[in-house]
């Protein structure tokens, strides 16, 4: 009966979600995320992800579950669809999913030991000074204040916690939980455990960092000390900002550093395998069967090697595609520079008309219109104007021969002065499907007086093409020899573009 009724609550809430997720997501964007070393989320949205999928577990996973095994899959299905709205993986997200959700247990975990020091009465307090430790690595009291040692879980106290709900949590969740946590056996397997985390001494200095969220940081910030294999890695990983040792974990950080000298000495440079550290081996014992220490608690000494390969094989091919791309990029640019010589060459050319005689300049009659246009594409003289987006019927500029020619003959609207105001992104068609991120280097590489050219070299091969100039001509004159002469030269003058 519990169960469908909060079955009901929950898929009310997931419906009310739904509909807010709907309408938020095409203002909100998502994050994406990447994977590194080990399989595992790297970059600013790790831990962006594992945070958000905490408040989603704690949210719609009750805690009356005493094992992680006995949650329905479709309550965990559910975080994960929840998750999918805020964030992007660059795979699919069905090969992804193996990979994040055996991490939800820990946060459920997490849940129910903050349930326990709650009962407990303790309270974590968020202190931006640092802490005096002592040689062995645990917290000096300041002089003055008592810490008091927070009362063991009893049956007793448990109950007297029954009636005290927290707030949202469900009551008979809560009271199924207090009944399961008050129990003999539950106790005592909740104070080895207990026991067992206060034997782990040695402390790190990598906070919600893992090894491998530590190195991606690394090797992003461009620092030279960038661990090469997991031995460097959990020396790193115990080391302070200043370069200091954390006093717990001084003895091992010595004994590995000599255990690592030995085997140099040896005429080895240290363990056979990047992801395999013979020397943590020799210092802490065999690694465990569900981890590899240095490396992931989560992953097998198999799977962290498979990922190694894949990895490896990953960035080779990144690697193959960037100076694949590089060299596309540069015969692009060799392929720009012979079009800006052809454009110089025209530019020139078009200069030269402005010295025509007067009877050019000024035409009476269609026949002088006749003769400029044919005399001008036999001497290769083309004085055609750079047609621009708008057309107007008073140009800002004075026109040129053939626009006062066309101009004298009918009413015709002509280009203004072409705008300069062209960017990279237009005359992407020029060096073909070029990715928008490349034209940035491109402009870079380019000396200013190139730019500009580019801009005007854009106008003229978008806009002067040879059916448009073909259209031109065949109106002048409707004489079909006129018409073969104008399309027989006017291929050799759109040669010049092609």
């Amino acid at each position: 009966m519990y169960f469908y009724a909060y079955n009901m609550s929950s898929s009310s809430r997931n419906t009310a979600s739904q509909q807010n997720k709907s309408s938020s997501s095409s203002v909100k964007p998502k994050y994406c995320i990447e994977f590194g070393e080990g399989l595992k989320p790297v970059g600013d949205s790790a831990t962006k992800l594992s945070t958000r999928a905490g408040e989603i577990i704690r949210c719609h996973i009750p805690v009356n579950f005493t094992d992680w095994r006995l949650v329905p899959h479709n309550f965990i299905d559910d975080v994960w669809e929840a998750l999918l709205g805020e964030f992007e993986f660059p795979v699919d997200p069905v090969l992804c999913c193996p990979i994040i959700v055996p991490g939800f247990p820990s946060l459920n975990q997490r849940l129910k030991n903050d349930l326990r020091d709650m009962v407990r009465g303790v309270r974590k307090k968020r202190s931006k000074k640092r802490p005096a430790l002592s040689e062995d690595g645990s917290v000096i009291p300041e002089e003055g204040a008592e810490v008091p040692e927070p009362p063991e879980l009893t049956p007793e106290l448990w109950e007297s916690w029954r009636d005290k709900v927290p707030p949202g949590i469900n009551r008979n969740v809560w009271h199924e939980f207090v009944d399961h946590e008050k129990k003999p056996e539950t106790i005592a397997k909740n104070a080895a455990n207990s026991k067992r985390r206060k034997q782990a001494t040695v402390c790190h200095t990598l906070g919600r960092c893992s090894y491998t969220i530590k190195k991606y940081k690394l090797d992003d910030s461009g620092i030279l000390q960038i661990p090469k294999d997991t031995t460097d890695k959990w020396l790193l990983g115990h080391q302070r900002r200043d370069g200091s040792v954390h006093p717990s974990a001084t003895e091992p950080h010595k004994k590995v550093l000599e255990a690592k000298a030995k085997r140099q000495e040896a005429g080895t440079s240290g363990s056979k395998s990047t992801v395999v550290s013979e020397e943590l081996e020799d210092v802490f014992g065999a690694n465990r069967k569900d981890g590899v220490r240095g490396y992931s608690s989560s992953v097998s000494k198999k799977q962290a090697q498979v990922a190694a390969v894949a990895y490896s094989a990953l960035q080779t091919r990144q690697s193959q595609n960037e100076w694949q791309f590089n060299s596309m990029l540069t015969d692009r640019v060799k392929l720009l520079d012979k079009y800006l010589i052809k454009w110089d060459v025209a530019t020139r050319r078009r200069t030269a008309c402005n010295d025509l005689p007067a009877e050019h300049k000024a035409p009476k009659c269609a026949d002088d219109i006749r003769g400029l246009v044919c005399n001008d594409i036999r001497g290769r003289q083309e004085n055609i104007p750079i047609p621009a987006t708008n057309m107007v019927d008073d140009p800002s500029v004075a026109p040129t021969a053939l626009a006062s020619s066309t101009q004298a003959s009918a009413s015709v609207k002509f280009p203004a002065q072409p705008c300069l105001d062209a960017t990279a992104k237009e005359f992407a068609s020029i060096l073909g499907n070029v990715p928008a991120q490349s034209l940035t280097v491109l402009n870079s590489h380019m000396q200013p007086k190139i730019r500009w050219q580019v801009k005007q070299f854009h106008f003229l091969h978008a806009h002067l093409n040879f059916h448009m100039f073909d259209m031109d001509m065949a109106w002048i004159s409707n004489s079909e020899k006129t018409s073969q002469n104008v399309t027989t030269e006017g291929s050799g003058f759109h040669s010049l573009w092609t």
